[in-house]
């Protein structure tokens, strides 16, 4: 038995993407989660614990996890469908963000720590220096529909029975080691799951946390610049970047002050640093700057999606397309602008980027534009 704090796109969902009052976040955070076999994919709620029998994958698992824990906070079926269509969206982003590990197909396999770059430069370069040496685990890759990224196993019987692995599948290696879900695609999640897990193990959980508080919390030392300097180094991706260091805040418990100071020493690591100065960071609510990626009830509503969705129920006469004209025609031309003086055709990430500058968020916050444009309708009988 696993609690929701455990699963690490849990709590970025809950830290990160949701607004929910701070003791509701705590109470779903502290429910206790507990696998067993029987009807696929069939959750049963008893109050303080949820038993989710014979999870049929591992997007299965995290969606109708978190859909059955947050659902219960809404009162209208229109606000359920935001968050289904919402939470779909980040689980699969979170799920196959890096599709490039689907190449790792075939028997679990046992490799050693040294082999993972991240974590194992950001052991030696930057806190073995204060710290003295700290301890490596061997990582065993495997497949599961329900380990959400990493986990401590300290025992071989453990590893078999909690995975359902036939012996002779599970090398000899001393333990503990890190067991890795290659079932998520996701570099960020993985490498930040086992520098914690590293951390954890080497120094108990406490003084792990105090460590990575002292990364993301300290002014003089100049840690944060030097870690994201380091991660963009060695990925070059600037999205992983953000990533990892936003799995990293999910890991420890900040007040709303030390998120923004940590946000705060991000910006001016970003600024300092001539490799980082083209990363767009992305404030909490409540910081210095809009959040742009805290706005999963939003997202479609940029993208168009439930209007795409919903286009095969259409009849042939719908005037709302007048509505949607001037605000699409607007954005075609800012796009254009943008593609001629960059030279070349816009990537994903530009057009995103544009859409968000062009939609006023402060606006109709949350406001969907199939809920804007519902009158407008007319339905197939």
């Amino acid at each position: 038995m696993k609690k929701v704090k455990d699963i690490q796109f849990a709590r970025d969902l809950l830290i990160n993407e949701m607004d929910l009052p701070s003791e509701i976040t705590s109470k779903l955070l502290n429910y206790d989660i507990e696998v067993t076999s029987g009807e696929p994919d069939t959750l049963i709620d008893r109050g303080s614990n949820i038993v989710y029998q014979n999870p049929s994958s591992i997007a299965n698992f995290l969606f109708h996890l978190m859909y059955r824990l947050l659902q219960k906070y809404l009162d209208k079926e229109v606000l359920k469908d935001k968050l289904g269509l919402g939470l779909l969206s980040l689980c699969q982003k979170y799920v196959y963000n890096d599709p490039e590990t689907e190449k790792f197909n075939g028997p679990p396999i046992l490799v050693s720590f040294e082999k993972t770059a991240i974590p194992k430069f950001i052991i030696s370069e930057l806190l073995e220096p204060l710290t003295g040496k700290i301890k490596r685990l061997p990582i065993f890759y495997i497949r599961d529909n329900s380990l959400d990224i990493c986990e401590v196993v300290n025992r071989q019987e453990d590893l078999i029975k909690w995975y359902n692995l036939p012996r002779h599948s599970v090398p000899f290696t001393d333990f503990p080691i890190i067991v890795t879900n290659l079932s998520i695609n996701n570099h960020a999640s993985r490498m930040s799951s086992i520098l914690t897990l590293v951390l954890g193990e080497h120094f108990g959980e406490n003084r792990a946390k105090t460590i990575i508080k002292t990364i993301l919390l300290d002014e003089t030392s100049g840690l944060t610049e030097h870690l994201m300097t380091l991660l963009y180094m060695l990925t070059g991706d600037d999205q992983f970047v953000i990533d990892f260091m936003n799995y990293l805040l999910t890991y420890v418990s900040l007040s709303e002050e030390e998120v923004n100071r940590s946000f705060g020493l991000m910006e001016k690591a970003i600024e300092a640093n001539h490799s980082l100065n083209h990363i767009k960071l992305a404030w909490p609510d409540g910081g210095q700057k809009q959040r742009v990626n805290k706005q999963w009830s939003q997202w479609s509503m940029m993208m168009g999606l439930i209007e795409k969705q919903l286009t095969p129920m259409r009849g042939s006469m719908w005037p709302a397309t007048e509505n949607l004209k001037p605000i699409e025609d607007q954005r075609r031309k800012v796009m254009s602008e943008h593609e001629k003086e960059k030279g070349s055709q816009l990537n994903f990430e530009e057009m995103l980027e544009i859409a968000r500058d062009e939609y006023d968020h402060n606006a109709r916050p949350g406001t969907l534009i199939e809920n804007m444009l519902k009158d407008n309708r007319v339905w197939k009988a």
